[in-house]
């Protein structure tokens, strides 16, 4: 709980260094979340070791900088990975063997805790029935999975070498392994994995569609159908492609080289690549509506969440968030998870 209160008290002093004060952003639902529980799932509770209540209100600086996201949860442990469906909201909170795996109603409420003790990643996925994450390790890695409703986690494949990415059909789950170069899937009710593709360079992050599985490596944009078959290169001699995101007729993804990242897109047809964004930040994640692409610039204090239309255009600023990790979207709202102040937020596009 100390650790929660002094780290909130250099971010209001770095803040207010450069930054008007204004009213504090909502809390949504019935109170703060609380800090603190242990044990497998189904009790609320939030990130971060000890116990009782987070009471603070955050600084607000002026205009629609941090007071453009609304908070939804407080005192998270390092948040990152983020997913959304029609009801909740699910977040990893990051950490090597106490990590937490947390869900909240979308319109707020109180985080529960669906799993603890992890050691999960930034990287998790969600169905109607139940969610799935990895659990970082280097020849110890694992993709799980939990009820929504809460229960016991379930270990869908074990003995990966640095899983990163991580997507979900009516059928499998993909991901890939950033160290062992595989790009892989396993059947959602378990099973023996199957390789997908192999010889990867460094695959950092996955996407699927109804017929494919894309993915970023350490220097281009590649694909191949999730039913298996020869891989097929969309982009090549990228910078450091990190996010990636897929609709009906693109590939899209960022590139970290700050402060000369840029945001991309290639038709999934094959094509040229075009350059939607250049002069970024540390952009990180990235997602996709059906007018505009999104992305995290990652830096402290204030990082920001962007947008530009898919057909191109001029970059905007949704909101300027302080380091922003994950990043998911509905129709109405963009949600952030915020690692370095334990912060989940909503954004209304």
């Amino acid at each position: 709980m100390r650790e929660c209160k002094a780290l909130l008290a250099v971010l209001a002093l770095t803040l207010a260094a450069g930054c008007a004060a204004g009213s504090p952003p909502v809390f949504k639902g019935g109170g703060q979340p609380t800090i603190g529980g242990e044990g497998g799932g189904g009790g609320a509770g939030g990130g971060g070791g000890g116990s009782g209540a987070c009471a603070y209100e955050m600084p607000c600086p002026d205009g629609a900088l941090f007071c453009a996201e609304d908070t939804l949860a407080v005192c998270q442990y390092q948040p990152s990975g983020i997913a959304v469906d029609a009801t909740n909201i699910y977040w990893a909170n990051w950490d090597e063997s106490t990590g937490m795996l947390m869900k909240m109603p979308l319109l707020g409420g109180t985080p529960t805790t669906l799993a603890s003790g992890l050691s999960v990643g930034p990287n998790i996925a969600v169905d109607a029935t139940n969610v799935y994450w990895t659990d970082d390790g280097y020849f110890d890695g694992m993709v799980r999975k939990v009820p929504i409703a809460g229960g016991s986690p379930t270990i869908l494949a074990d003995g990966l070498m640095f899983p990163s990415g991580i997507a979900v059909d009516a059928t499998s789950v993909y991901w890939a392994n950033g160290n062992g170069g595989t790009v892989m899937k396993v059947s959602i009710d378990g099973g023996v994995p199957v390789v997908l593709v192999s010889g990867e360079s460094n695959p950092v992050d996955i996407v699927i569609d109804a017929s494919n599985i894309y993915w970023t490596n350490h220097s281009g944009v590649r694909m191949a159908p999730i039913a298996g078959g020869a891989p097929v290169t969309l982009a090549s001699d990228q910078q450091d492609p990190r996010g990636i995101a897929v609709d009906a007729n693109n590939v899209y993804w960022t590139n970290l080289n700050p402060p000369n990242s840029t945001v991309m897109k290639v038709p999934i047809a094959g094509g040229a690549p075009v350059m939607l964004a250049s002069g970024q930040g540390s952009t990180e994640r990235i997602v996709v509506d059906a007018t505009d692409v999104y992305w995290t610039i990652y830096e402290y204090p204030i990082g920001a969440v962007m947008k530009v239309p898919i057909a191109g255009g001029i970059p905007v600023t949704v909101a300027s968030v302080i380091s922003p990790e994950g990043l998911a979207v509905n129709a109405t709202s963009l949600y952030t998870t915020n690692t370095a102040v334990g912060v989940v937020g909503r954004i209304t596009k």
